[in-house]
């Protein structure tokens, strides 16, 4: 499991701007990732910025360069040798050619623009962008993208302190902490069963979306269709759970129970109190050892292919479904 905080980003952006081309004059975010990564490059190279849908409008959002009140973005971005158009990674390149499509029509910019990334994955690289600062190797997670990522439909998260944030003997909050930017796989809360109702009622409410919410004690006897509930309301239940669901990724609140889970369980987790991926047997901030590393490599690609499998299917159904003549609509 690769990580990389906010902080390492920035470092790796500031040494990578000393590598870059000379003749880069405006820096430019996809929205959204993008535009943090883009943000502090523009800051390093001293170098104007604008955001995708701007620099095909003509609007330019600043930069290290100070822009006079009566500067011409238009003219910034007319004059501008290179305009490096960036986002904060690249995985198969989706977002990059989406972003080379939304600009195919600009025909001013024809010529100018180049692309980059910070992170690349390995193959995802060449023939999509034209910089990178470095290879990062699937599983991967950035920490400000980590809430927000696609995959947490196959990831546990901590319910109480993540998403409530308040102790679990308390009332529910009015607000959410925070809410995941995507579905979680299996919502972990030590609250007792009998709350299920209201919290999943709260949970509706405040549009947190999740697979399974597993709670501190098993679905009275009889009911289906429910996951069994938390081994154990503790950080060694939580590792169970973990192992049990074969999720990629645990996001805990709390830095002793994410040191727990990680070595119970063996794998990584995401401890969002302290910013920080905890690895197994492995101090706070070091690397994962070579052996769990190639192990969760490994259990990575089983997982995409089991999301590319699943792909296809839905894909046929579709195919099905629309019959023989809506083919020739």
């Amino acid at each position: 499991m690769e990580f990389r905080s906010v902080h390492q980003l920035n470092a790796d952006l500031a040494r990578w701007s000393e590598t870059l081309p000379r003749d880069i004059d405006l820096v430019v975010g996809i929205p959204r990732s993008g535009m943090l990564a883009a943000t502090m490059l523009a800051l390093h190279l001293h170098k104007p910025l604008a955001d995708l849908d701007g620099l095909v409008a003509g609007r330019v959002l600043g930069g290290g360069a100070r822009i006079g009140r009566g500067a011409d973005p238009g003219q910034i971005i007319a004059d501008a040798r290179r305009i490096l158009v960036l986002d904060d990674s690249t995985n198969r390149g989706g977002a990059i050619r989406e972003a080379k499509a939304r600009v195919a029509t600009a025909t001013h910019l024809e010529g100018r623009l180049v692309w980059g990334a910070p992170y690349a994955a390995t193959g995802a690289a060449e023939g999509v962008l034209d910089h990178w600062y470095e290879k990062v190797s699937r599983p991967r997670v950035f920490e400000w993208n980590v809430l927000h990522h696609s995959g947490l439909v196959d990831a546990c998260v901590d319910l109480d302190g993540v998403v409530l944030g308040v102790a679990t003997t308390s009332p529910l909050p009015h607000h959410p902490r925070l809410v995941p930017g995507a579905q979680v796989g299996w919502l972990v809360t030590r609250r007792p069963e009998a709350e299920r109702a209201e919290l999943e009622r709260w949970l509706a409410e405040h549009a947190v979306r999740f697979r399974h919410l597993v709670m501190a004690s098993p679905a009275p006897s009889g009911q289906t269709g429910r996951p069994e509930g938390l081994p154990r309301p503790d950080a060694q239940g939580k590792a169970a759970l973990y192992t049990r669901t074969d999720a990629w990724l645990f996001v805990e609140e709390d830095l002793d129970q994410a040191r727990t889970v990680a070595d119970a369980a063996r794998r990584p987790v995401y401890c969002a109190g302290a910013r920080a991926m905890v690895y197994p047997g492995t101090p706070l901030g070091g690397r994962p050892r070579p052996a769990d590393a190639a192990r969760w490599r490994w259990r990575e690609g089983l997982r995409m292919q089991r999301k590319r499998a699943q792909a296809w299917r839905r894909r046929a159904r579709g195919l099905v479904g629309r019959g023989p003549s809506s083919s020739k609509r």
